[in-house]
Formats: C-alpha cells, structure tokens, sequence
C-alpha cells in the first residue's frame, strides 16, 4: 500500500473538476456574453471619465479615452479659461460660447423644453429650470418663453440672452445636433487654472435594452447543453477512475475460486478501497489459513479414528477370544477365574476408554459451556493434595507443595477443575516409578493466577512434547498396553481453555524437576463467564 487517500478526497476532488470545469465554463460564456450585452447597450460611466480628466497632469489629456468610458459614438471636448479647445476627441465643432447652455454633470439642476400648442399666445417654446437634488422631487426654479424662432419673449432664466439657436436650445435639453445626450463640467487643475470638459454619448433607448434583454435568453438555451455536455465529461471521466480502481478487486475476487492470487499487495486507490483490498487480503490468508487447518484435522480425524479403532481392537479381542475359550470350555478350572479377571479388567479398560472419549467430545462441543463461581485458586488446589495426600504416600510418592495462605480468586468450575487435578496427577502417578516426588506451586504470576504442577520422575521425550496435548498421545511412544487412552492431557487442555485459560508444558523445567506443566487462568475480575 502507498499513499493514502480517502474515498471522501476522491469524490470531493471530481466534484471540484466538475466545478471548476462549469465555472470556467460559465465563465467564458458569461464574458461573451456580457461583452454582446455592453456592445448592444452600453455601460456608461461619465464619473470615471471626470476623475481621469481632473487627474491629468500638466494638462496631458492625450489618453483620456472617452469611448472607453462613455461607449461607441461619443466624444470630449476640454477648454481652458479662455475658451481655447486643449483637447478634442470624437468631432467637436462648435464654439465655446454656446456650452453655457449646457447642463453640469454634478449639478442638480435640469432644464426641461416643451412646444406649446399652435394656438397658445405665450409663445412656442417652454423651458423651465428644475432642482432635483433635495428629497429627489424636482422644484421648478426658473422659466422662460420662447418664440418658433427661439427669441426671448419672457421668462427668469437667461435675462442677458435675446434669442436663441436651435442648437443652444437643444443644448438646454440636453441633447447635441445628432441627438446625443450631453454635459458639461468644470473644475479647476492642480494649477489654479479653470477647465471645461464637454462631453457626448450616444443614447441607448428602448430598442438596445431589449436586445440586451433578449441576449439572457439566449444564454439560457446555450448554458443548459453546455451544463449537460461538461456533467457528461465529468461522468465518463468519473466512470473510468472507478473502474480502473475497481477492476484489480474484480479481478481478485474471480481469480480467487481457481487458486491464483491478484496483484492487490500493490494496490493504489482510496483509503476505503484500499481497506476492501487489505481486508480481501486478510480473508484470502484466513481461507488459505483455514484451508490447511481443515487438512490437519481431517489428517487428525483420520489419525484420531485409527488410534481409537487400536485402543478399542487390543480388549475387545482379548474379551472376544478368553469368552469364546471359556464357552468352548477349552479352560482348565483352575484357569477360569484368571480368564474371568482378564476379561473383567479388559471390560473396565473399555469403560473407561469409552467414557475418556466421551468427556472429550463434548468438551470440544461447540455448545459446551462451564459453570463457574467465583473461586480461591490456593485454597482449592490445598484441599485437593490434602485428600490425596494420603494414597501417594501409601503408593510411595512424595509430595512438595508450595501454596500460599493469601487467597488468589478466579473462576472455576468445581468439578471440571478437580478432573484436570485428577488427570495432571493420575499421569505423573502412571508414567513415574515410586518414590518419585511431585511438586505443586499455586499464586500470581503476571497479573494471572497460576498453577504449576511438576515432577522429578522421568519426564517426558522430546519427540512427544509438541504433541503431547492432541488426542491419543502418550507418554510412550509405543502405546503399550500399561499406559492409558491418551485423551487425559488433550481433556486438561480443553477444560483450561473453557476457563478462559492457557496450559503449556515448560520446555526448561525448574531446578530440580524433569516435568512441569504451567497453568493460567484469568483472575476473578478478569474471569469468563
């Protein structure tokens, strides 16, 4: 495994391509077409053209630039104190004596010209001058009355003017000859010296609006194929990662079945996938694993089936062959109470073997459950030598115990626990000769209570301590009819595991001892159920 990267990264990294890609998309499409938009009505900006002319150095007016500004069709026009033109951009002819009727850009004050009826006595035109800058409801200020010949017939604005031109009078409504809106402005430089701009823009009316308006529509219809083209791309560019992700677990999972293994130790993806491989790992170990445990128990079963046919064959062939001597009556009398004896002994032998093997199989059932109870370690293993103290002195053992007063509590199962007593001794007893010694050491030992019971007797072989806890071993190799059925330590081993403990044969015993069985179980507070 290399880098990890999550599952959420994944997603969240295509989801910020489709993103990207829609926005940069989008972006593009919105550029044009608000570029279309500002060709079809343009965006004026009549402040942004003062600002520049007022920030002109020394009168450097050369790069005003008034249609980036003002649009296509318009122009300036600036003149210093003396009315001489500095500046001139976009056809200025006219002279600088009629830009007085011009309306000031920052000023608030407006002049409105209307034509009055044929048959009104007052004249033809009206001009009125209104403010419009307090509260935004315009306040009439001025008037005045105007022949069809634009003379001065009444009125308070202009009083020194008589007459005017058609042109002065479209000046006043702020229009131009060709029908352009225009302003003027007046500011003083950075010199003390007074300038006047004049500037033109074209009108955009009605007309331009609704072809600006009807380019969104048009957007709308050229946004939602590209949408759905850019989500297709990011779809197929999706699909392609996740089946170049998914194919080697694919690929795994169908080569599994015929005994091949995939190139998943190598595999690259996201932390999830990358987990779903690790654990196929893992599973495929635990098959193998599993696979070759099967094998060793069925060679075990095999093996456990031939040991038992053995142990069974050897009495019930003495049983069979000393019953069918005595009913043919080929037994002397004097001989018929040792076939009697024979056969009685074989049968118990049987018994027992049967019933070993009984108490095996259903400890190794998987329903088989243990009945504990809280329980004092020293003091049960104290009062269990104490009532065989006797027989292995009688029987010319000795013993040596080790058993400290302070109680180590753990849960044990009385009679479960007594047999594996019984059997750890009973086969020190079986494979020993008399006088041989035993020894047994209960308390604590890493954080466990612990039980080791030992002996000075022959010990066990080498060849048989690997195997010494599987079904049918014996203490010798031959299986010789003195010894017993085998199952003795494999049922220990069983009871100590449904305890929640662990029994090991020590490979160095202590000083002084040939054999020593080392036995742990949980403590009270740590103890199975």
């Amino acid at each position: 495994m290399h880098k990890k990267r999550s599952l959420f990264r994944f997603l969240a990294s295509n989801y910020v391509f489709f993103t990207a890609l829609n926005l940069a998309v989008m972006s593009l499409l919105y550029l044009g077409f608000t570029a279309w938009q500002r060709h079809l009505a343009p965006v004026t900006d009549p402040e942004g053209l003062i600002r520049r002319a007022e920030s002109a150095r020394d009168g450097a007016y050369r790069n005003l630039n008034a249609e980036r500004y003002l649009g296509r069709g318009s122009g300036a026009v600036i003149f210093d104190s003396d009315g001489r033109c500095m500046f001139e951009e976009g056809g200025w002819n006219e002279k600088f004596a009629g830009t007085d009727f011009i309306p000031d850009f920052r000023s608030g004050r407006r002049y409105y010209a209307a034509k009055l009826p044929e048959e009104s006595e007052n004249g033809f035109w009206l001009i009125a001058e209104a403010d419009v800058r307090e509260g935004g409801e315009p306040s009439i200020t001025g008037y005045m009355l105007l022949d069809e010949a634009g003379k001065r017939l009444s009125g308070t604005l202009f009083p020194d003017c008589s007459s005017f031109s058609e042109r002065e009078i479209g000046y006043l409504r702020g229009r131009d000859g060709s029908g352009r809106r225009i302003w003027k402005h007046d500011w003083t430089d950075e010199n003390g010296e007074e300038r006047r701009m004049v500037f033109w823009m074209q009108q955009t009316g009605a007309r331009e609006y609704r072809e600006a308006y009807a380019a969104f529509g048009v957007l709308k219809w050229v946004f939602i194929p590209v949408y759905l083209a850019a989500a297709l791309v990011c779809i197929r560019w999706l699909d392609r990662r996740t089946k170049k992700l998914l194919q080697p677990l694919n690929e795994a999972i169908l080569s599994f079945p015929e005994g091949s293994r995939g190139e998943l130790e190598t595999y690259r993806g996201p932390e999830e996938f990358s987990q779903i491989a690790r654990n196929f790992l893992e599973l495929e170990r635990q098959l193998e694993e599993s696979e070759r445990e099967r094998q060793r128990l069925d060679r075990e079963k095999r093996r456990l089936f031939a040991d038992l046919s053995h142990d069974l064959k050897t009495p019930v062939t003495v049983i069979s062959g000393y019953a069918c001597a005595l009913r043919d009556g080929m037994v002397p009398e004097a001989q018929r109470q040792n076939y009697l004896d024979v056969i009685a002994k074989r049968a118990v032998r049987l018994g027992d073997l049967l019933q070993s093997f009984h108490e095996y199989s259903r400890l190794e059932h998987p329903g088989m459950r243990v009945k504990t109870e809280r329980s004092d370690l020293c003091g049960e293993v104290r009062d269990y030598f104490a009532g065989r103290y006797q027989e292995l002195e009688l029987r010319g053992y000795f013993l040596k115990a080790s058993i400290p007063a302070e109680p180590v509590w753990c849960g044990l199962d009385q009679e479960l626990f007594g047999r594996v007593l019984d059997n750890l001794v009973n086969n020190a007893l079986k494979y020993n000769p008399e006088g041989t010694t035993l020894f047994v050491e209960a308390g604590r030992e890493e954080n466990r209570a612990a039980l080791r019971i030992g002996d000075d007797g022959r010990g066990i072989p080498p060849e048989l301590q690997d195997s010494l806890f599987s079904p049918f071993v014996t203490g010798d190799v031959s299986r010789g009819k003195e010894h017993g059925s085998g199952l003795g330590l494999s049922i220990v081993r069983e009871i100590v595991r449904l305890h929640g403990g662990e029994i090991r044969l020590e490979k160095t015993p202590s000083a002084g001892k040939k054999t020593e069985f080392l036995l742990t179980f949980p403590l009270w507070e740590e103890a199975l159920p």
